[in-house]
């Protein structure tokens, strides 16, 4: 009723043929969640009636679906879900080295911050180990996280949760703080 009402008065028959392309891309991405696949970026756009799959990204897209990683409710269960997988994946891929950032690396107690969310992507950390005389407190809006240093050089490994800001999709990257006893921290992927 509501496409009626938004093209005031029937549909033709290449919009119902949309509809219903965005219906059997939808219900395909569905029933391969959990097993190998080979759902193409033009059957994540149909699904999602946008463009955010990117074909550089096709790959990563199938082995999420595959994996059912990040997938809290064990099953997409609405459009949504897809288009915050996507984003998350194309989020994630976009992480280098540099994506912490800090202040003043140099400092007696560095803090270091998450990147800046995105279009309905959000960054947190979500937890930490660490070994020498490092150490770590992560602050209470999981957005930074405060360094310890001692005589001892050591390292943090830090856990950064790359997730949907519906809580729905998430993705975890792993970086490494290498803490010398002066000097600047250095920070990199750890995956």
């Amino acid at each position: 009723m509501e496409a009626y009402q938004d093209n005031n008065g029937p549909l033709t028959v290449p919009q119902i043929q949309v509809v219903v392309d965005s219906i059997v891309a939808y219900k395909a991405i569905v029933a391969a969640v959990g097993t190998p696949n080979s759902i193409t970026i033009d059957t994540l756009n149909k699904a999602t009636g946008s463009s955010y799959a990117l074909v550089e990204n096709e790959n990563v897209y199938r082995q999420a679906i595959e994996d059912g990683s990040g997938w809290l409710f064990g099953e997409i269960t609405e459009v949504q879900d897809i288009i915050d997988m996507i984003r998350v994946e194309n989020a994630v891929l976009l992480l280098t080295d540099n994506s912490l950032t800090t202040s003043n690396a140099s400092a007696p107690s560095p803090v270091v911050n998450t990147p800046t969310d995105s279009e309905g992507v959000v960054y947190i950390f979500s937890g930490f180990t660490y070994s020498g005389g490092a150490n770590a407190t992560i602050s209470n809006d999981n957005k930074s996280v405060n360094i310890s240093r001692s005589v001892t050089p050591g390292s943090v490994d830090l856990s950064l949760s790359v997730e949907a800001d519906s809580g729905f999709y998430w993705h975890g990257v792993d970086y490494r703080i290498n803490v010398p006893e002066t000097g600047p921290i250095a920070m990199s992927i750890n995956n």
